[in-house]
């Protein structure tokens, strides 16, 4: 699936470098994957031990990488909520 439409849409609006909260959804064991994705340079936060999904940030560029992983099923924005 790759990357998810509202991620690609904040990706083209904010300079490249900027980081952005992300969450990637995987196929393989949340604690394998998080290494991996660890070494490929992302900020990692949050591994789910119980659901397949990772919690950190990263940038465009890293983004795009992330998502061409065979072990990423896909990678959505984790878009900050405000209370009013």
């Amino acid at each position: 699936m790759g990357i998810a439409q509202r991620l690609n849409e904040v990706m083209q609006k904010v300079r490249p470098e900027v980081v952005l909260p992300i969450i990637v959804e995987v196929t393989a064991a949340p604690q394998q994957a998080e290494q991996s994705l660890r070494g490929m340079g992302m900020q990692v936060k949050y591994a789910s031990k119980v659901l397949p999904l990772i919690y950190g940030s990263a940038n465009s560029a890293l983004i795009q990488q992330i998502a061409k992983q065979g072990f990423v099923k896909e990678v959505s924005y984790d878009e900050p909520i405000f209370a009013l």
